[in-house]
């Protein structure tokens, strides 16, 4: 049953009008009505209406690493930016962009964002320094962190299921037939590249298949490729398409054919994936559909006197392409 104002105010012994001006921070309601109202919504699951903030003239940042932002052809924390400032811009609100680079440098900076308007709330788009996030996290501002989630800061979380989704990966290539399957990525660089990879060993030691450390690679760039291809997997699981792309220009190079000789699925469903021939199967979400839900939260956090963090896991959707054959 849908939680209410009215269903809150019958547990809490009050009227809805108290419980209005309780989740509100309003005055007129004792501390201790107050907190215990605000553990009945908790409990019960409320989400209140989300002013979609028109005049509202709030200043956010968008916080992202450099090599995210920059990253040539795939675009997918650029895809973010834009329709957060897209949603920004209809709210009368300003998303001043900040491209991390050394700790030093971006906290610099922030500074002199902050001393020059009032910063409402931090968007942090994927990973970045550790040093950083604590500093932030010091600064006690409203933070919305995107593609990322941690158990070390107090701010909020809009994030996809890494782990469960490197298994369905690994599950979707030997429910094909795929026995012999690769993982290229660098596990030391994002946690969510560490969840995708353990999520796909997950799915090799539940099906029996045997892991071979020869097939996994930490490749990061085209010309760090470095394979046998006197003994290829069946089968290479990406973790994001602008990784699957070096892999299909250096099978190219050799003349090894993408989805005859070797499969290759990826993550992030990125408009590279239209582009490379096979087109590429990839696991992704909705760029806009991530930006709308962490903006929402933003909005909400705002508003609310309840600190306490919120993890929201969006769902991805594999979209199934020609870069994986059926054995």
């Amino acid at each position: 049953m849908k939680a209410t104002l009215s269903r809150i105010a019958k547990e809490a012994g009050c009227s809805a009008v108290t419980v209005h001006k309780a989740l509100t921070n309003q005055s007129g309601v004792s501390a201790e009505l107050k907190n215990s109202i605000i553990t009945i919504a908790n409990r019960m699951g409320y989400n209140p209406p989300v002013d979609t903030g028109k005049n509202s003239n709030a200043n956010f940042i968008y916080l992202v690493d450099k090599e995210y932002l920059l990253k040539p052809g795939e675009q997918f924390y650029t895809a973010i930016y834009f329709y957060l400032n897209e949603m920004c811009m209809k709210d009368n609100s300003k998303l001043s962009l900040l491209a991390s680079n050394d700790p030093e440098t971006t906290i610099a900076y922030f500074n002199t964002l902050a001393e020059t308007k009032k910063v409402d709330g931090i968007f942090v788009g994927g990973q970045i320094d550790q040093e950083i996030l604590r500093y932030i996290d010091g600064k006690k501002i409203k933070t919305v962190c995107i593609d990322f989630y941690s158990s070390d800061y107090a701010f909020d979380y809009v994030y996809v299921d890494n782990y469960y989704s490197g298994y369905l990966l690994a599950k979707y290539l030997i429910q094909k037939g795929h026995t012999k399957i690769g993982y290229v990525g660098n596990i030391k660089i994002s946690n969510s590249i560490a969840d995708r990879y353990f999520g796909y060993r997950r799915a090799l030691n539940k099906y029996n298949i045997e892991f071979n450390k020869k097939y996994s690679h930490p490749f990061s760039q085209y010309h760090d490729i470095k394979v046998d291809l006197n003994d290829l997997p069946t089968a290479y699981i990406c973790h994001c398409d602008k990784t699957a792309e070096y892999m299909y220009q250096y099978f190219d190079a050799k003349n090894i054919k993408i989805n005859d000789q070797v499969s290759i699925i990826s993550f992030d469903n990125t408009d590279i994936c239209e582009t490379l021939r096979p087109k590429l199967t990839s696991f992704g979400i909705s760029k806009e559909e991530y930006s709308k839900t962490a903006y929402k939260l933003m909005l909400q956090k705002i508003k609310s006197i309840d600190q306490s963090s919120n993890y929201i896991k969006i769902d991805l959707k594999l979209f199934e392409r020609d870069s994986v054959k059926v054995l």
